[in-house]
Order: structure tokens, then sequence, then C-alpha cells
């Protein structure tokens, strides 16, 4: 199949490097050749494109492939900032075409959660927490997108994907409430640390912790059990995740078939976490 990927980053050369093994042919568009790719675009013949941008730009190179037609994947999160606009814009010409879409939920894909028997769980506790000069470790970290606020930066949407497995396990939430914060010195205008409480609508509660501090990896959810104590699940990154999360879009794509977690699923998240505000 033919793609074209707009955004040269770390996880677009992932991303990259993923499709050719699965035997696609990818054209990417790094930001030096971005001005070209209404051109690119229209000169090519492509089976679907994949945003992998800094978040404040994904509804914008979105709304470019949609309208040319082009079914897409947008690596988490949709967006940062919400143009309602620009969504609506989207949102139309997504409908009109019929046009495939998923928005990036790798962790749905990884053997530890997507094997997690979560049927009789009522209380669960998540965290994710890695520090911020390791996690973008070239010395720039104040440069990345993380630390910064008009780059989209944050942990809440960096680490969308806690809230994501959660409730795509769980369902609607009917409550959510919370605190983001900057503590320490990793970001430059950006919250380095958040706390939120969940109810979901189907009873169960969650807390889930994020962080840009802690000075090892830390990911894991711990299932809260009533007679004896908790189960702790540790979540170790791996590249075959990322693979089976694009074999599944790419039979979505060929099949016309509708993906989990589509712009409406992810918008619902973002509009949810809306409400999680700052403590100053």
């Amino acid at each position: 199949m033919n793609v074209v990927l707009m955004g040269y980053g770390s996880i677009g050369k992932r991303h990259t490097n993923n499709l050719i093994e699965l035997g696609c042919i990818v054209r990417t568009i790094d930001i030096d050749e971005i001005d070209n790719v209404d051109y690119i675009l229209k000169d090519n013949n492509f089976d679907f494109g994949l945003v992998c941008s800094p978040s404040y730009l994904h509804l914008e190179h979105i709304l470019k492939l949609v309208e040319n037609g082009i079914d897409f994947f947008c690596e988490k999160p949709l967006y940062s900032k919400k143009d309602l606009g620009l969504l609506n814009k989207i949102r139309i010409l997504v409908n009109e075409k019929s046009l495939i879409n998923m928005v990036g939920c790798n962790l749905r894909f990884n053997s530890t959660i997507k094997n997690f028997d979560f049927s009789d769980t009522k209380n669960i506790k998540v965290v994710f927490g890695y520090d911020l000069k390791k996690w973008h470790n070239d010395g720039k970290h104040l440069e990345s997108y993380s630390a910064n606020k008009n780059m989209g930066g944050g942990i809440l949407l960096d680490s969308i994907h806690e809230f994501d497995y959660i409730y795509n396990w769980f369902g609607k939430i009917k409550q959510i409430s919370g605190i983001k914060k900057k503590l320490g010195d990793v970001t430059v205008d950006t919250e380095d640390t958040v706390d939120a409480e969940i109810l979901f609508e189907s009873g169960v509660m969650a807390n889930v912790h994020l962080d840009y501090l802690q000075p090892n990896y830390t990911r894991y959810f711990e299932k809260i059990v009533d007679d004896w104590g908790t189960e702790i699940y540790n979540i170790k990154p791996n590249n075959k995740m990322y693979i089976d999360e694009m074999i599944y879009f790419i039979d979505c794509v060929k099949s016309k078939k509708r993906c989990m977690n589509d712009i409406n699923e992810a918008i619902y998240l973002i509009d949810m976490l809306d409400s999680i505000g700052w403590e100053l």
C-alpha cells in the first residue's frame, strides 16, 4: 500500500520503519517540505495517510488529508487546542467521503492491557511517570513540544494513553475531577504532574497519576481487590504493540470497517479531560 506520513520525528520514524516492514511504500513529509504538502497529496495516489507532527498541527494536517479524500491515522492526541471550526469541517468531510480514521491508542495493543480481565474490577489505580530529560534525551527537552504549551505539550495529553485504555475497558465517564501542576523544572510552562479521580457510568472508580519527574520509567496499573489487597500489572513498552496497531488500521482501511478510537471517540475523551484544571 502507498502511504503518506506527515511529521518525521521519533514516532514518525517508528511508524515509517514498521510500515516498510509490513510491505508498504512510505512517502514522508517533514517540516522542511510541509509547504509543498498540497502538491504532494494531489500528485500521488495514497491509500492512507499518517499524521505524526506536533499535536498543535494535527488538525491542520488532517484537513489536508481529508480534503484529498485520504483515509488517515493520527497520533495522539487528536489536538491540543480545540478549534471547533476546523473540527466541524473535518467531521463533515469525513462523513461525506466515508473516510476511515483512527487516533493512536497503542497501549490498547499492549499484551498486558489487551489480555487483562477487567470484568470484576471495581477500583483501579493507574500510574505513568518518567523524567522528561530522559524521555527527550538529546539535551533539548525544554525545546520539545512536551515542555511548551504553545506546541501542545504537557503530561495530561502527552500520556492520554492511560486515560484511553481504562476508558476502553470501563466505558463512558460519569464524573471526573483532578488537578494538574508544574512542580519541577523539566518544562517551560506545561504541567509536569496530573492527579485525577474518575467515576465511570459502569460504577468503576479509578485514580490516575501522571508525571514527567520520576527518575526511572514507571508504568503500571493496580487492581484493588476487596478481600486481600491489590494486584499490580507492570506495562512494558515494545514495538510489537505499534506494529499490531498498524496491522489493525490497515485491515480497517482495506475492509472499509470503522476503526476503534476514531475522531468522535477521541474528541469525547479530550472533552472529558478538559475539566481537569490547573492548581495555581
